[in-house]
């Protein structure tokens, strides 16, 4: 049950030593983490963070069970003690659900910025042959809707007999999906 408690000290400490020592201009939590949320509050709280703190959040809530068994999400814990001046959504429908989190005086700071491809640095291949039409890259589980591709392909496949798909990756369901 202090597990938490034990890690936001140490890592408070740790942090603010090598904020110190690297003089950022901003700090960027890439994803809702237990820890992460509370170590920023504290260093805000003591005034001993001053930069601004940036979150972004690629998905929807997933289910936690903390050290000391309590059932809840990571979006609840993350927005227990919201401290960033800045919060990115992946997508309109993510943005939603974080303000759903959020008091109403925290709406503001959550933006959509779609994931994509900067097409000024990442141009097609011209000629480049097609190995496939769909790609999934990533972990094999529910939570990433992976358990709804074979179905999705039985759909298509009358309609588009040649289409052919790529995926890779680890996780629960990888023998499930591939048998």
């Amino acid at each position: 049950p202090t597990d938490i408690i034990q890690n936001v000290n140490i890592l408070t400490d740790q942090l603010e030593r090598l904020i110190r020592k690297i003089e950022p201009d901003i700090s960027h939590a890439h994803s809702a983490y237990v820890i992460f949320n509370r170590v920023l509050s504290r260093l805000k709280s003591n005034s001993r963070l001053k930069i601004p703190a940036i979150i972004t959040v690629h998905g929807f809530p997933k289910p936690l069970i903390l050290p000391d068994g309590k059932e809840t999400t990571d979006f609840e814990e993350l927005f227990s003690a919201f401290t960033f001046d800045l919060c990115i959504a992946v997508s309109e429908k993510v943005a939603e659900f974080i303000r759903e989190y959020l008091e109403p005086e925290f709406h503001d700071r959550v933006r959509t910025i779609y994931s994509g491809i900067d097409l000024s640095v990442f141009k097609p291949i011209p000629d480049l042959e097609k190995q496939w039409d769909l790609a999934f890259m990533g972990r094999l589980e529910t939570m990433k809707s992976v358990d709804l591709l074979p179905e999705m392909l039985a759909i298509l496949k009358p309609r588009f007999p040649e289409i052919t798909m790529l995926m890779t990756g680890e996780g629960s369901l990888k023998d499930k999906i591939f048998e």
